[in-house]
């Protein structure tokens, strides 16, 4: 696992610097996922980079598959544990990005990740 990474490394989330960067390998040593955890102190931001994430998924994916919670900085700074969440599903690939109120400030996770075929 990676810790403290340049913004730029992942681009689509704005200034928002990486806080953790982990990558794991399949049974076959190919990569099978990557999980960039992000954490900002204000709403606003996290919900920018969480909006800019959803507009390169959505411009490279299309719509996201599902979609849950309100991702403006009034909806994720409403509560404790507030959370949005858009999830996009192939039959080989899922990614889903986060934006959560943790109370001492803001997370946005992004999770994508190969699924095995059958």
């Amino acid at each position: 696992m990676c810790s403290q990474v340049p913004a730029a490394v992942l681009p689509g989330a704005g200034a928002l610097g990486v806080t953790s960067l982990a990558f794991q390998l399949g049974d076959d040593g190919t990569l099978a996922s990557i999980r960039a955890v992000r954490r900002g102190p204000a709403a606003a931001a996290v919900a920018s980079a969480f909006a800019g994430l959803e507009l390169e998924l959505t411009s490279r994916a299309g719509p996201p598959a599902a979609r849950d919670g309100d991702p403006t900085p009034d909806g994720l700074a409403a509560a404790t544990l507030r959370q949005a969440v858009i999830e996009y599903r192939f039959s080989d690939y899922r990614a889903v990005v986060r934006a959560t109120n943790m109370g001492d400030g803001f997370v946005l996770t992004e999770e994508y990740t190969a699924l095995a075929r059958s």
